[in-house]
């Protein structure tokens, strides 16, 4: 007994933070608790600029994120872009006291000892949103504008509806990854570097976490070697990776939906860009959020996954409706393809009439010019028997329960691996899908 409980005990603990590797070549500035920060410069010379735009990583990822801003457009505007590792990640030192607020004011610090101005914009990428979030509650003075796009969702904020997460089963997800992160770091770390855990190659040709487009660009990038087996071994990478998804998705100080418009006179605008085929982030939470925060213009991209990003055009769009308030009229996916933007209440979509086969799709086109049903958002607020993900119409993998995962494998989750229960959820979802009409699309 005394042997088990130091066991438990042990898998508690974590030991101290260190470095696997020295840090790099990249510039880096000491910040005032005596942390390292290193960066990287693009666009043209930060002398010359008119525009100055902090872009801020996502979860795995580093400063040597791509942002396929043309060429052109860049030096048209003038645009200077400062890219950094945040706290952990790259060549960054770690931050062990890493909150919500320590992103903004990281950000703040970066930008006082490089000098690029009194304000500038902030674009932030999926995790990478949470400190932009950050920016618009603790430095909305330093703000131009902000950008987040495919911006995750921390379950934990008050104000998001039970009736829009109550059955949403990325949230049961994240609550089990949470308490293990917390109260059982070794075992966790144990778990994700077994070999039965499938590997990042395997994850992200899963459509449990990828639409097909994004599958399709998961093979033209690197993907997220952070998050290999070899990488996780390394204790200074999961550490870091912990802590921040213990910051983005633990209890924050404020409530982003409780925010004040950092813009009251419209000097400037807050944009939130979101695929409607994301599977890690569902859409209906975001047009929630931009509903009850109007000063945010909301734009959806109809066959968007998570990694819009990497999309062809997007990066032009969104730097236009962010620096020129210009509408994103048009938008590539690969292919030249035209877009129709559509405003109902506060929520912007980008409509795409584009050949379907730059998502990945069957071919098929539309001639309508309507977008996907959007409700009124007063139809958001929390019902008994309203059921958001039913009413969307999305298939069977957004919908999917834990209990209902259990239910149609006739396994419980005690006596289902990792490798079954991934299986379950695909196979199930494969089944639906040759049953059922596709929903997502607009009828001819």
């Amino acid at each position: 007994m005394i042997g088990l409980l130091g066991m438990v005990y042990q898998a508690t603990q974590l030991r101290p933070p260190q470095r696997d590797s020295p840090p790099g070549n990249s510039p880096r500035v000491r910040l005032s608790d005596g942390r390292y920060l290193a960066y990287r410069e693009k666009g043209v010379p930060k002398n010359k600029s008119k525009y100055k735009i902090i872009i801020v990583h996502g979860f795995g990822s580093s400063k040597e994120m791509n942002f396929l801003a043309p060429q052109e457009l860049v030096e048209e505007l003038g645009i200077y872009f400062l890219l950094f590792d945040r706290a952990g990640y790259g060549e960054s030192d770690p931050n062990p006291r890493r909150t919500v607020k320590s992103e903004a004011l990281d950000i703040e610090e970066l930008a006082e000892q490089l000098q690029i101005g009194s304000k500038f914009y902030v674009i932030g990428v999926s995790m990478g949103s949470y400190p932009i979030w950050s920016c618009l509650k603790y430095i909305p003075h330093r703000l131009a504008g902000a950008t987040l796009i495919v911006p995750v969702v921390n379950y934990r904020w008050p104000s998001l509806p039970q009736n829009l997460i109550r059955e949403d089963y990325r949230r049961k997800l994240v609550q089990l990854a949470l308490w293990f992160s917390n109260y059982a770091p070794v075992l966790l770390h144990w778990w994700v570097t077994q070999q039965w855990i499938p590997s990042t190659s395997v994850l992200e040709k899963n459509p449990l976490f990828f639409s097909p487009q994004d599958i399709e660009i998961l093979k033209k990038i690197p993907g997220f070697p952070m998050l290999s087996k070899d990488r996780l071994r390394q204790q200074d990478v999961f550490d870091t990776l912990r802590r921040d998804f213990i910051t983005g998705f633990g209890d924050w100080d404020f409530d982003p939906i409780q925010l004040r418009n950092p813009f009251p006179q419209n000097e400037s605008s807050v944009h939130i860009w979101q695929g409607y085929e994301d599977k890690v982030v569902p859409f209906q939470l975001q047009r929630y959020i931009s509903g009850k925060l109007p000063w945010i213009q909301y734009h959806e991209v109809p066959h968007g996954g998570h990694l819009i990003v990497h999309y062809s055009g997007l990066c032009e769009a969104v730097l236009r409706a962010l620096l020129l308030g210009e509408e994103p009229l048009k938008l590539e996916q690969g292919l030249t393809d035209k877009a129709i933007c559509y405003c109902t209440h506060h929520t912007r979509m980008v409509l795409s009439e584009s050949d379907r086969i730059a998502y990945g799709s069957d071919g098929a086109k539309s001639d309508s010019p309507h977008p996907p049903q959007i409700q009124d958002q007063d139809s958001l607020k929390e019902t008994s028997s309203f059921s958001p993900l039913a009413a969307a119409g999305q298939n069977s993998l957004l919908s999917l329960t834990l209990n209902e995962i259990q239910h149609k494998s006739g396994k419980s989750f005690g006596s289902m691996n990792m490798d079954e229960f991934l299986a379950n959820l695909w196979s199930v979802d494969e089944n639906q899908d040759s049953s059922q009409p596709n929903q997502h699309q607009p009828t001819k």
